[in-house]
């Protein structure tokens, strides 16, 4: 299943949970349709895994692309297991 505008705004909420949301994004809609313009091509299990992943590394809040680059990297890692296996 493809990312959903309700999933986007639990991602957002999750992240706002653990790190501050920076203030000049006061209009959240805006935001969260921000976010769900990058994400709505992926679908909801990569980019929850990418989301876990970031949680563990990051130290501020995540740009779109840093889901998106966690994302690719996750792609390259089980291609490259698939090819060792």
């Amino acid at each position: 299943m493809k990312v959903t505008l309700e999933f986007t705004k639990k991602v957002l909420g999750n992240f706002a949970d653990v790190f501050p949301l920076p203030t000049k994004h006061v209009n959240g809609e805006r935001l969260v349709m921000m976010w769900f313009s990058v994400l709505e091509e992926f679908y909801i299990a990569d980019v929850n895994d990418a989301c876990k992943r970031l949680m563990r590394t990051l130290k501020r809040f995540p740009y779109p692309a840093d889901v998106v680059e966690e994302i690719g990297k996750a792609a390259e890692e089980a291609k490259e297991a698939n090819a060792q296996a």
